[in-house]
């Protein structure tokens, strides 16, 4: 059993009998493994457990009974309130999930060369836009509809990790039970939401230094007086790239007009050759920046990130005009500032 990123305890099965026993600062997520070949897991937890191998739940102060007929995957968890909000959300977001399996074998089925046309991946863009707008409408839809549980915390805190819009969580935070707005890691996620220093519509764009490919080092300054797309990503982010396409668009259409892009990759500098091959597969518009390669200057830590795709868009004023815009919204964005 894992929470956190460690093993919280191990069991063997006896007889299709298990228990486990112990106890947690507060009620948490946990992922039940189970290993037929029943060797210890690793010090994590493997990122894609076999299927009918796992099962989410939460641990709280209860006796929480696991039964199947078979597998894990059709397990019943009873004893747990906060296992069955859980599972209702699992539930509400299940159309969501459709979706994503839908676009991920549409993907497969598609021929390498087809992949890297325009249309396909403005087409791939535009579902991720909507499967992520449908994830974040059923996601605040439960958190409002379940306002003391510690299950919609954790859900707004996953929401504030990726994606830009503080504002928006503030909101959800404020709907929220007076108690549960009063616990230590609501408090925590409001601070982070609600710091002076975190980047914002309407806030000063952090400035930061780094490297491109051939080392020379590139700041935000130096593109005072121009409209910046701050688009942040990695080369291993399939979503990042693919609004590649999008962005090629937009830079087409408003370069002329004092639109820019800098894209800042988060790869590890050990990832420094992946990244390098990455932007001269994908020729995406602007300059491209590591960084890792200049610690003193990171950028990751100055806009508080903590997921990527998240991008800035700067006016030439240096004032933070947009968060996280892509496809359609990009281009209506630019449209009302380059006039």
């Amino acid at each position: 059993m894992f929470y956190g990123d460690s093993i919280a305890s191990t069991a063997i099965l006896d007889r299709g009998r298990f228990a486990f026993a112990g106890t947690v600062s507060r009620p948490q997520k946990a992922l039940l493994i189970f290993n037929p070949k029943g060797r210890r897991p690793g010090p994590n937890p493997p990122p894609y457990p076999a299927r009918g191998t796992a099962q989410g739940f939460y641990l709280e102060a209860a006796t929480i009974t696991v039964a199947s007929p078979d597998s894990l995957s059709t397990a019943t968890i009873t004893g747990s309130p906060l296992t069955d909000d859980w599972l209702a959300l699992q539930a509400a977001l299940a159309p969501v999930k459709k979706l994503v399996d839908a676009m991920e074998q549409e993907f497969d089925r598609t021929a390498s060369e087809k992949r890297r046309l325009p249309e396909f991946q403005q087409r791939r863009a535009a579902q991720q836009a909507a499967i992520s707008a449908a994830r974040v409408q059923t996601q605040a839809a439960f958190i409002r509809t379940h306002r003391n549980s510690p299950v919609s915390l954790d859900q707004l805190t996953l929401m504030s990790n990726t994606r830009g819009d503080r504002d928006s969580v503030v909101a959800l935070l404020r709907a929220l039970s007076p108690q549960l707005q009063l616990s230590g890691p609501a408090r925590a996620l409001a601070g982070k939401a609600a710091g002076s220093d975190a980047p914002r519509v309407g806030s000063l764009a952090p400035e930061f230094v780094l490297a491109d490919p051939a080392g020379r080092l590139v700041s935000l300054a130096d593109y005072a007086g121009k409209t910046v797309l701050l688009e942040f990503g990695a080369s291993w982010c399939t979503d990042c790239r693919a609004h590649n396409a999008a962005r090629a668009k937009a830079y087409a259409a408003f370069q002329k007009k004092g639109f820019d892009i800098i894209n800042v990759s988060i790869d590890m500098p050990e990832e420094r050759d992946k990244w390098a091959r990455a932007v001269a597969a994908d020729h995406p518009p602007g300059v491209h920046l590591l960084d890792s390669a200049n610690p003193g200057q990171q950028a990751w830590a100055r806009y508080h990130l903590e997921g990527v795709p998240q991008n800035f868009l700067v006016g030439p004023s240096g004032i933070i005009q947009g968060v996280n815009l892509y496809g359609d919204a990009l281009l209506a964005a630019l449209q009302r500032l380059l006039r």
